[in-house]
């Protein structure tokens, strides 16, 4: 018998050990196993993710994460970075890492000493509570492969981990999947956006387990005027019906129940010490209407406030009461956004707290499922005849205007009775317009001096405004980057900004520019938009995968007028231009007024969502206006009198 051991551990060893050890060596994320149409038009691979989410009470989950990513080239790796945040309601905890290179062999593990802890500080942020574990693989040897693993526990719960299989553009997916163990007794709720009937449910004597998975699915290509990326990836949005946090419990199965549970978080907190109120009685004492009253108080409420972000614990749900925010000035955009909607109640004005996706190009909100889809909060004043939408934390913005950060989408309006789903205002392609006027004149060498007043209202307000309060050098600098005349010397630069609900910025420039027109032999060449020229041209596809977005209406109208050297006459100008078709309009002209030459341009693009199969028509129209963007005069000279 004790032979017969020996010669069995004699043949484990022999056998068996190698074989464990040839186990243990095996390449993992070798790049050369991934299917060629991931990596086609792609800048990571997603090799294997799993992601477990525990549910053990309406406030208490466990979330097990374990994702690898192959990072092809340079513009991936970003990628490669682990960044992810924890606060006072989930703590991030097993975080392990390591690195392979392109055949998949192990470089290094993360140590403890790679895992650096920030501060979630933002500017701006005064106090807050949340903090991020970043991890930089420092590693750069393309392509590579970073693994890692963590658990986050939560201790109190209103948003759930919703699976995002694709991270951006150029993300391929090689294999995702995503548990939700949930026990019987508590409600699930999820929304699968761009998949259908993807989960798969089994039903265990104490909880459900929900499972999705998808496999060696190719990246998204980036196209000219795509949508948000959110809206057109596999995306599966997961959320509470009851829910609890920091003791409070809410419900969210629809947009009025999680406005009741707001409303209880906001409850007290519009409290005005007394001095304050003689105040507001005093300033609008000789107004004559509600909306005169409101841009009364919000000129008051910006003068005497100022923004900060406030996030600890629950006062990242909570606003602070309106009294602290009177004493002490500052407030994030729940407590400013309360602060002023308490103004209004003393001055008999009814307004609303709402919340809102904000962002330029944030994506809407998925209003067929009820949940906390929202990063901001703004004031909503239904007055007679119009609404009013005011944006709380900036002491700069005039009243009634919110801007590309907050306009046309849906937004949870809070009344007595809860939440209720509204849009933000629409802004038309009148309110957004550009007009300008210029005059140049041109000596008989092609130098030319010219007066440029530009007017920008809407949208084009804000990005003016920006640089109106930036530094001098950098107000110079943001106006210098817009202009495209040749050989030019900015000489003059001013800004009249106007505050109404239409504000405007007027914007004054005097240039001088050698070689403003061309010559050659006896003719002047004078290239006729110099002003606003469209910049880049969108290339032609033959399919593309997603449909059009144009976010916004825009007007822009341009004249120009041209005082001609006396030594010189008109030869040729191009012939005035007229389109039209569903994305907008097009319109120059050309005149002569003796001397003058006079140029007109209009552009008008329309808001709206357009079919895939329509982009190659918009593109036709875009290169009918950037052709006419070079459209030029021609001068002759005029034979010397004297006969020389």
């Amino acid at each position: 018998m004790k032979s017969k051991h020996i010669f069995l551990l004699i043949f484990f060893f022999i056998v068996a050990i190698p074989g464990l050890l040839l186990a243990g060596s095996e390449n993992k994320y070798a790049v050369s196993e991934i299917p060629k149409k991931l990596i086609s038009n792609s800048k990571a691979v997603i090799r294997n993710e799993e992601i477990v989410f525990t549910l053990k009470s309406i406030e208490d989950a466990v979330t097990s994460v374990k994702f690898a990513i192959t990072i092809l080239n340079r513009s991936g790796h970003h990628l490669s970075y682990f960044i992810t945040g924890y606060d006072q309601f989930r703590k991030i905890r097993k975080i392990e890492g390591t690195i392979y290179d392109k055949d998949g062999n192990r470089v290094r593990k993360i140590k403890n000493e790679d895992i650096q802890d920030f501060s979630a500080n933002m500017k701006g942020a005064l106090f807050v509570d949340a903090r991020m574990k970043i991890i930089d693989p420092k590693y750069v040897k393309y392509p590579l492969t970073v693994e890692y693993s963590y658990e986050i526990v939560h201790n109190g719960l209103l948003n759930y981990p919703d699976w995002k299989p694709f991270r951006e553009y150029g993300v391929a997916v090689e294999k995702s999947s995503f548990v939700a163990l949930i026990p019987n007794d508590i409600k699930l709720r999820y929304y699968e956006h761009n998949f259908e009937n993807l989960c798969q449910l089994t039903i265990e004597e104490d909880l459900k387990q929900y499972y999705w998975l998808i496999k060696n699915h190719p990246s998204f290509e980036e196209e000219y005027f795509s949508p948000p990326f959110e809206t057109i990836s596999p995306v599966v949005y997961l959320a509470p019906a009851r829910f609890s946090i920091d003791g409070l419990e809410g419900n969210c199965e629809s947009w009025e129940g999680f406005g009741q549970w707001i409303n209880a978080l906001n409850e007290g907190q519009d409290k005005l010490p007394g001095k304050t109120k003689v105040i507001i009685a005093r300033i609008i004492g000789d107004a004559e209407s509600d909306l005169e009253k409101c841009e009364i108080l919000y000129n008051y409420m910006q003068d005497k406030t100022r923004y900060v972000n406030i996030q600890i614990g629950i006062g990242g749900w909570k606003p602070i009461d309106a009294e602290t925010v009177d004493d002490l000035s500052y407030g994030d955009c729940k407590a400013l956004t309360n602060y002023m909607k308490s103004l209004l109640n003393v001055a008999g004005v009814d307004s609303y707290y709402t919340l809102v996706k904000a962002g330029i190009d944030a994506p809407d909100i998925n209003c067929d499922f009820p949940s906390n889809q929202f990063n901001h909060a703004i004031l909503c004043i239904p007055l007679a005849g119009d609404t009013v939408w005011l944006e709380c934390t900036s002491q700069r913005l005039p009243f009634g205007h919110i801007g590309k950060f907050t306009d046309d989408r849906h937004v949870m309006l809070v009344n007595r009775d809860g939440g209720i789903i509204v849009k933000t205002k629409v802004y038309s392609g009148a309110e957004n317009l550009k007009t300008c006027l210029a005059h140049f004149r041109i000596d008989n060498k092609g130098n030319a001096r010219g007066e440029i007043k530009t007017e920008y209202k809407g949208i084009y307000f804000d990005k003016k405004q920006r640089a109106f309060y930036s530094s001098e050098h950098d107000m110079k600098e943001s106006a210098e980057k817009a202009l495209h005349i040749p050989n030019f010397v900015l000489h003059d630069l001013t800004y009249d900004e106007k505050k109404d609900q239409t504000p405007s910025m007027v914007e004054d420039i005097v240039v001088t520019s050698s070689n403003f027109a061309s010559t050659m032999g006896n003719r002047m060449f004078i290239k006729m938009n110099y002003l606003n020229q469209l910049n880049s041209l969108p290339k032609r596809v033959g399919i593309r995968g997603s449909d059009i977005l144009i976010r916004r209406s825009t007007i822009e109208c341009d004249t120009v007028v041209y005082y001609l050297p006396v030594e010189y006459t008109i030869e040729k100008k191009s012939s005035n231009r007229d389109i039209s078709n569903e994305f907008g309009d097009f319109a120059t002209t050309i005149t002569t007024d003796g001397l003058k030459l006079i140029f007109t341009r209009y552009l008008k693009m329309n808001i709206g969502v357009y079919p895939d199969s329509t982009y190659n028509s918009l593109i036709s129209f875009l290169e009918e206006v950037n052709q006419a963007d070079e459209d030029c005069a021609v001068l002759k000279r005029l034979p010397d009198p004297a006969g020389e």
